[in-house]
């Protein structure tokens, strides 16, 4: 598998379309992950599962894309956290009223894709005050202030919640 990311539509007529990605770490496996869905934020990542069906329809995405990724070869199937802001876009900068704090998420699905130059632009920020890029679309403070769920100690937002369901493959 070349080093480079895949991003695909995939039409299967009897379940619709799903978004996949296909990317190869260095460490010579390879993950792809697709068929997200929205539920609360869990207080513990470690109970995210996947929705019924999602490892078999990710497995036959993936034996469709390529041989090298057949389900035989998968070695670890999971679940996780892909945040994502109720507005579609991350929140990158400075937390209003909150002096020295800084959050960069809510990237959802593109989060892998565009970690570097998030990054590069926090870094600049914390360490310069300011972004050579224009981050006004993404200030934390354009969304209101996340409500507590009726007394619990949990942040009531939204977010997708990935399948990584054929990730790593081995190569």
């Amino acid at each position: 598998m070349p080093a480079e990311a895949l991003f695909l539509k995939h039409l299967d007529l009897s379940r619709g379309q799903a978004t996949a990605e296909v990317f190869p770490p260095p460490d010579g496996t390879v993950n792809a992950c697709a068929i997200s869905s929205q539920t609360p934020l869990a207080e513990d990542a470690t109970g995210v599962e996947p929705d019924e069906g999602a490892i078999e329809r990710l497995e036959a995405i993936c034996a469709a894309i390529s041989p090298s990724l057949a389900p035989e070869r998968v070695i670890t199937r999971q679940a996780c956290h892909r945040p994502v802001s109720s507005g579609g876009l991350p929140l990158i900068g400075a937390v209003p009223g909150a002096s020295g704090v800084f959050v960069a998420n809510g990237h959802g699905i593109w989060g892998i894709l565009n970690a570097s130059a998030t990054g590069e632009a926090m870094a600049e920020l914390i360490l310069r005050g300011c972004a050579t890029l224009d981050l006004s679309a993404f200030e934390p403070g354009r969304l209101p202030p996340a409500r507590r769920a009726s007394g619990q100690d949990r942040f009531a937002a939204r977010r997708t919640r990935g399948r990584n369901g054929a990730a790593p493959v081995r190569r």
